[in-house]
């Protein structure tokens, strides 16, 4: 058996313990939820909180809710990876023998554990991602805030949709054809895009949308194409599935199945690198995007937090107010939206 045989038979094992850790945790989340007011629980609570949010995007806001995680740890890793911690208050990674340290998961201290083994280095600490679950610092944001999905249900513009937030099941979107013929976006998004691609072309730019809206089927056909093409270089089915979702999206995951956000590139270089960043039509649209209610979505240096390489032919469309706010002061999407669920909720203490 292998190192990689022995650390998914270990992975294994811990996920089992984390079915049983969950089971425990959500028994007493319900009776502590109440007494510790870890999440939105009133009918009135929410009404403030949602009144306060609407004071800071200018929406009209209506209700949420919010949750928790339970307790645990990840098993050590024999020869290989440590075992991802999960699900836990404290939950924290296992020490990998002769490789790696595993990575915390899912709490509020959630820190992953790095050691070194025989050979191998220490794994990341806190912000470090585990296997199948959000990061230490995302399960702390998580008990910290609650669910914040209450902010855009009902204002869907801020609609996010990443790794950890699957788009809704019963999301719909009414599409329109852009003038080339081929793309389509959202009707809320049809026309600012229009505008923004207008007056860029006036200053003598030439854009070409190389992606918009993309249905979930194509989603996945798409992945597997990926996934297929590294696999043929070689790469195991997980390896390739790790690499490629760093860039490509599972299905149901991705922001192009909202009709709100778009690959835009320069006519002149239409690779999608990091080349991009340096042509006329990206720096232009990077500085006046915000302009037509766009955000630069995946921006360089914020990988640990959108969990998505940069991409600086990406743009969401999120409304003027949002936009502006988040482009000025440097934020991703995550980050703007837990700036509105913890100032609400600030204000709702005080």
């Amino acid at each position: 058996m292998d190192r990689r045989q022995r650390v998914v038979r270990r992975q294994r094992r811990t996920y089992l313990f984390y079915i049983i850790i969950r089971v425990l945790g959500v028994a007493v989340l319900v009776v502590g939820a109440f007494s510790a007011g870890h999440y939105v629980g009133s009918a009135q609570t929410r009404k403030e909180m949602t009144q306060l949010l609407a004071q800071v995007t200018g929406g009209d806001f209506g209700q949420g809710a919010g949750g928790a995680s339970g307790n645990g740890t990840g098993g050590a890793g024999d020869g290989g990876s440590g075992g991802a911690g999960v699900s836990g208050s404290d939950g924290t990674g296992g020490v990998g023998d002769g490789g790696s340290g595993g990575t915390g998961i899912s709490g509020s201290d959630g820190t992953g554990n790095g050691g070194t083994g025989t050979n191998g280095s220490g794994s990341m600490g806190g912000n470090g991602a585990g296997e199948g679950g959000a990061s230490g610092t995302e399960a702390s944001r998580e008990e910290e805030l609650g669910d914040i999905s209450w902010i855009w249900e009902e204002e869907p513009l801020l609609l996010l949709v990443n790794k950890d937030y699957k788009l809704p099941d019963d999301y719909e979107v009414n599409l329109m054809k852009m003038p080339d013929g081929t793309n389509r976006a959202a009707d809320t998004a049809y026309q600012p895009l229009n505008d923004m691609l207008k007056a860029g072309r006036k200053e003598g730019l030439k854009f070409e949308i190389c992606s918009s809206y993309r249905s979930v089927e194509r989603q996945q056909e798409l992945l597997d194409e990926d996934i297929d093409a590294l696999m043929r270089q070689g790469y195991s089915y997980e390896d390739a599935y790790d690499e490629v979702t760093m860039e490509t999206m599972p299905p149901g995951y991705s922001e192009h199945s909202t009709g709100l956000a778009f690959d835009i590139v320069s006519l002149d270089y239409q690779m999608l690198d990091s080349k991009q960043a340096d042509t006329k039509e990206c720096k232009w649209l990077t500085e006046h995007c915000a302009e037509y209610g766009f955000i630069l979505r995946y921006p360089e240096d914020k990988e640990d937090i959108t969990q998505i390489h940069y991409e600086p032919w990406h743009f969401r469309y999120v409304g003027e107010k949002a936009a502006k706010y988040i482009m000025e002061n440097d934020l991703t999407l995550e980050e703007y939206l837990e700036e509105l669920a913890r100032e609400a909720k600030s204000n709702i203490k005080g």
